[in-house]
């Protein structure tokens, strides 16, 4: 079967020569064939929905399995965590900040980078806040734009979706 492009292609097509009929009417063979192709155009477009479905229910369940397997990540990131805890916990407890504990493996206790403990964030001077760039409201701006507000740089705009039920 033709792609839905060539089909529609055709119809376009089909229609053309029907404009150049002088005499307005279609002929039986040309009603017919210009019929024949719209009912192909509809099955194909029946097959597009049922391409799309499996699509979507694809994309439903790799996000299902994105979602166990960030559950599954963060599961095993907080036991290293812990682990990590525990054994440095252990090591403090015996009084050793570096173990050689065989062939493979050393631990060691490390100081971290210098870092900043905020106390009362309200007693810092503005100069070490940062100001985050201006960020445009659209949904203001839609509001304003349908009650009639003109505003340069902007205009209301409907666009189109396909629905399939």
């Amino acid at each position: 079967m033709p792609t839905l492009y060539e089909l529609t292609g055709t119809y376009e097509e089909l229609w053309r020569m029907a404009d150049m009929c002088d005499d307005g009417i279609l002929s039986p063979e040309l009603c017919a064939l210009i019929d024949q192709n719209q009912e192909d155009i509809i099955a194909k477009a029946g097959g597009y929905c049922r391409l799309i479905r499996n699509l979507e229910s694809e994309v439903a369940a790799c996000k299902a399995e994105e979602a166990r397997l960030e559950s599954r990540r963060k599961s095993r990131e907080n036991s290293i965590k812990r682990l990590k805890e525990n054994l440095m916990q252990g090591m403090e407890v015996i009084g050793e900040t570096r173990l050689k504990v065989d062939d493979i493996f050393t631990v060691a206790i490390q100081d971290n980078p210098v870092s900043v403990l905020v106390k009362d964030e309200s007693l810092i001077p503005a100069e070490y806040f940062e100001q985050p760039p201006p960020v445009l409201c659209k949904n203001k701006l839609r509001d304003d734009l349908k009650a009639g507000a003109a505003v340069l740089g902007a205009e209301l705009t409907r666009g189109k979706h396909l629905r399939i039920r």
